[in-house]
């Protein structure tokens, strides 16, 4: 099958275009940030569109009539949800539109589903509830180091490192000289906010995950 997948540039976005690939069909990405975009795709004939986090790009495409737009399914995040976004008359707008015209919803957790019926958006006969796999390996706890703490990023640009409390961290650091602190995911052009902490362990990034993800 030949399938577009809409959406940002989002490494957990491209995984899932990697999936597709594997499973043998024939899917690309593209972004959707303009109505430069919204006139250029159409031209990209497709078997099913897949538009993650829908918003205003998703609520442009659904303006599309079904004969150019496509077969298209959208996967709501939770933003798309959320009570104060849905305070924007013009967001809540595409929203609606979005649930009406696609020819189905996905929600990445059943509370959202739930929360999008409390708050009287219409919900599809098609849709479906898709929790985000993850393995619980992963989680598993090892051996506790004691005295150690993490602050987990990533931490790609000076924005993430107010937004995540990192800039607090220095101040942690000298009031706990006996502990360790691990901050994950620091770049290495970022690491200044650390300088001089003995006690503080910058881990970079991996470079699959140096992408524009949590700006």
């Amino acid at each position: 099958m030949r399938i577009r997948v809409l959406g940002p540039d989002k490494s957990f976005i491209h995984r899932d275009v990697a999936l597709l690939r594997e499973l043998g069909h024939d899917a690309v990405w593209a972004s959707f940030e303009s109505l430069k975009d919204l006139a250029r795709e159409p031209l990209f004939r497709r078997d099913l569109t897949i538009h993650w986090l829908c918003g205003f790009g998703a609520g442009q495409w659904a303006r599309l009539p079904p004969v150019i737009r496509g077969k298209t399914v959208g996967v709501f995040g939770g933003g798309e949800v959320h009570p104060d976004n849905l305070k924007d008359p013009a967001f809540a707008s595409h929203i609606r539109r979005v649930l009406t015209r696609f020819d189905g919803i996905t929600f990445v957790a059943p509370h959202l589903l739930e929360l999008a019926a409390r708050q009287g958006l219409p919900i599809p006969r098609n849709v479906a509830v898709s929790p985000t796999y993850a393995d619980p390996e992963v989680f598993r706890p090892l051996n506790k180091r004691p005295k150690t703490a993490a602050i987990c990023g990533p931490f790609l640009q000076p924005v993430r490192v107010i937004h995540k409390g990192l800039d607090r961290l220095p101040n942690i650091a000298r009031a706990n000289p006996d502990w360790t602190f691990f901050v994950v995911g620091l770049a290495p052009s970022l690491t200044g906010v650390i300088r001089n902490l003995s006690n503080v362990v910058p881990l970079s990034p991996e470079m699959d995950n140096s992408t524009a993800e949590q700006r």
